[in-house]
């Protein structure tokens, strides 16, 4: 019997999300268009088609870069949507911890900094995890996209519960 690498699990998980987009640039018939009243944090996500003229990630980037006022008066749980709306989270399966892919991915993603700075950061992602299938209902985003998300919710608490427990460097290796 053949026995997959240790690292399979990782290598699978970084492949969805980075293959993600190509998935996404044709858009599905059953696709449902974002709910009315629910205000969009990003003006352009992997569905556009202006996204897959953009050359480099710097400029993908730039794109969705918010300005950190922006979040101000927003509830903790509409700053998680704008992590989970953001459409290169899923980079932050991408480094060799996901605890190093948060820290990096927060370097450039508005939203996921604010919310690893928020008190009630924490019990808002417990909540999301307890009930995921409500928390991405309200995500503006692909289906595929969406996929993703039990994974994320559960590798951000994972995250901040290790920062809070004063342990090294957070996040799980993924190999």
């Amino acid at each position: 019997m053949r026995r997959f690498p240790g690292n399979a699990c990782g290598v699978l998980l970084v492949s969805f999300f980075l293959l993600a987009p190509l998935a996404m640039a044709v858009p599905a018939a059953d696709e449902p268009e974002p709910s009315a009243g629910i205000e969009r944090f990003y003006s352009i996500s992997f569905d556009d088609p202006q996204w897959k003229t953009f050359e480099t990630t710097g400029d993908m980037r730039d794109a969705v870069a918010l300005d950190e006022g922006r979040f101000d008066d927003v509830p903790t749980e509409e700053v998680l949507r704008a992590v989970l709306e953001y459409p290169l989270i899923g980079d932050i399966f991408a480094f060799g911890t996901t605890g190093l892919g948060i820290e990096r991915v927060s370097e450039h993603c508005t939203a996921l900094r604010v919310f690893l700075e928020r008190d009630d950061a924490c019990d808002v992602l417990s909540r999301a995890i307890s009930n995921t299938e409500q928390a991405a209902s309200s995500v503006q985003a692909p289906a595929i996209a969406k996929m993703g998300i039990p994974f994320i919710l559960r590798e951000l608490h994972a995250y901040l519960e290790s920062a809070e427990g004063g342990g090294g460097m957070p996040g799980r290796a993924l190999s």
